[in-house]
């Protein structure tokens, strides 16, 4: 029987095929933004293969034994960032007596602090949130940020300026 090939392993074959040229015709400022992205996104891969081998207390192909729970398959993940959006499969795992959920992709989120962080100072000098949203596309060469998120963003900025702007200064004061 021939063992399922890992998705890190997907992301490792797609790095070692660009980095043989098989992505030829490519611009040296495309050709760099594609290997950050393969790179982080076989990095991302592998960590969560890790963490899910941790959470069940044994490796890809080794026997279940005594432990509870097993793998079940990958839910499709996406990760905005500066460079693009990165794809990654997220492990699941089922038979456990509490739901699996990863730390790890909790803790990244969806869209990155970088990312952000450059919506927020594009919102703040002007540009509108749909030239925000348009400004990224053309700077990364393919849609990356939806209005919404520029919206949701600029609207979290508000409500961190009205906190701020209407806080209690009299502790503040007495310090």
């Amino acid at each position: 029987m021939e063992k399922k090939i890992a998705p890190s392993e997907h992301k490792a074959q797609a790095l070692r095929a660009l980095l043989q040229g098989q992505a030829e015709g490519q611009s040296g400022k495309e050709f760099l933004s594609l290997l950050v992205r393969l790179s982080t996104e076989r990095i991302l891969q592998e960590a969560l293969a890790q963490e899910q081998a941790e959470a069940l207390g044994r490796g890809r192909y080794e026997a279940r034994g005594e432990k509870v729970g097993y793998r079940h398959g990958y839910e499709k993940g996406t990760l905005k960032t500066g460079e693009g959006v990165l794809h990654v499969k997220v492990p699941q795992i089922r038979g456990q007596a509490d739901p699996y959920r990863s730390q790890l992709w909790d803790n990244v989120g969806q869209t990155s602090e970088v990312l952000k962080t450059l919506i927020v100072e594009m919102y703040v000098g002007g540009m509108s949130q749909r030239d925000s949203e348009q400004g990224l596309e053309k700077a990364v060469g393919h849609f990356l940020v939806s209005q919404s998120t520029v919206s949701d963003i600029a609207e979290s900025l508000a409500e961190e300026y009205e906190a701020f702007r209407t806080r209690d200064l009299r502790q503040e004061l007495v310090a």
